[in-house]
């Protein structure tokens, strides 16, 4: 059996099916229990039938996942592909409606190390300093950042604070080397 032949309704849930174990890690799904819950009736098709569909599906959402795919470029890469028009339909669906859990999905399965859980900061005037007159009444801000695992609650025990302040000619210096690590962010991903 060739992909085209396959339902449209069959390959929707092919396409969740794909979806469940590799985005949502759900170990259950696998080929047998592809033929057992969508096959059962088609006695034509065996699991390894199963599997090769399965796999080319899974396959596709995968591309389309790591070269973050926008919609003309998933109508472009299917009209090139073997699926039936009703099948691109509901690949286009499919997308449409997973491609947002799909970005978080590889989000959280590119980061391995902590995340900045909470920003927070103030700006407070200093009004009195031991020897150096100069620094009264100037601003200064006070910054606290939190890392932690990814998704874990900003308040967990295992979270690290860190505190510090910054003086306006520091913060300066910090917006500066900010704004061109961002120019250089822009000017690398433009060229690709």
């Amino acid at each position: 059996m060739s992909i085209q032949a396959l339902d449209p309704k069959l390959f929707g849930a092919l396409l969740n099916a794909s979806f469940k174990l590799i985005f949502e890690k759900d170990t259950t799904i696998n080929p047998q229990m592809l033929k057992d819950e969508l096959f059962a009736d088609s006695e034509d098709i065996t699991v390894d039938h199963v599997k090769v569909i399965f796999e080319k599906v899974a396959r596709m959402i995968l591309e389309g996942a790591k070269k973050n795919w926008d919609l003309p470029t998933l109508e472009t890469k299917l009209k090139d592909s073997p699926l039936s028009d009703a099948q691109q339909e509901i690949f286009i669906r499919f997308w449409k409606q997973r491609k947002p859990e799909i970005f978080e999905s590889m989000l959280r399965q590119s980061k391995w190390n902590d995340s900045l859980l909470q920003f927070r900061w103030r700006l407070d005037v200093i009004t009195k300093t031991k020897g150096h007159d100069s620094n009264i009444n100037q601003p200064t801000a006070i910054i606290e950042l939190t890392t932690g695992l990814s998704g874990s609650p900003v308040d967990a025990e295992t979270n690290e604070v860190v505190r510090f302040e910054v003086e306006r000619n520091q913060l300066a210096e910090i917006i500066s080397k900010v704004e061109s690590i961002e120019a250089r962010l822009l000017a690398i991903s433009s060229s690709q």
